[in-house]
């Protein structure tokens, strides 16, 4: 952790931040280190609360499909910390995991495809191509999942910068599926 930033708990939390504290305490049984970094800005945990919350319930990306959307980014944002808590609680198979974790192409079509358009969406800032367009409606998904992409990757954003700039560490149960970025 560098030095300055504090890994919050419940108690030592700003007010604001605190329900979204004690509601990862109570879903996940712990409060993981990157909540408890960004708890020191009521504003990033209420954002990131808010968005994961919509891309969770309202969103029409299945959870794999946010999960590959998430690493991509994560991998391509060389953030460690989200490539290990991803991998350890994505909840996707063994060879789509690995294959996000070596950068190698995933074993599904259109997972693929998603993984692609990710990475270019984040790569060129969104400057993409008709053609970029088309290539992803052509395996099934829509218009509006390309924003819902879009709204992924801002969640990742938010986590991958943060992490960065705070150098958070490793929660202990991420630490068996610690990454060592080979892009």
């Amino acid at each position: 952790m560098r030095n300055g930033f504090t890994q919050h708990t419940v108690e030592s939390a700003p007010e604001d931040s605190k329900p979204i504290l004690q509601g990862m305490q109570e879903r996940y049984q712990m409060i993981p280190n990157i909540a408890a970094v960004m708890a020191e800005s009521p504003t990033i945990t209420n954002a990131y609360a808010q968005i994961a919350m919509v891309l969770g319930e309202d969103a029409n990306l299945s959870s794999a499909e946010r999960e590959v959307i998430f690493m991509t980014v994560s991998a391509d944002n060389d953030c460690r910390y989200c490539m290990a808590a991803h991998s350890t609680m994505s909840g996707l198979d063994e060879d789509t995991l690995s294959a996000l974790r070596e950068n190698r192409p995933l074993p599904s079509t259109k997972l693929e495809t998603l993984r692609q358009f990710a990475r270019h969406v984040n790569a060129t800032k969104g400057e993409i191509s008709d053609e970029d367009i088309e290539n992803f409606l052509a395996v099934g998904f829509t218009r509006e999942q390309i924003f819902e992409v879009v709204t992924a990757i801002a969640l990742k954003t938010l986590t991958n910068f943060t992490n960065h700039i705070a150098q958070t560490n490793l929660d202990e149960v991420f630490k068996p599926q610690a990454w060592k970025k080979e892009l």
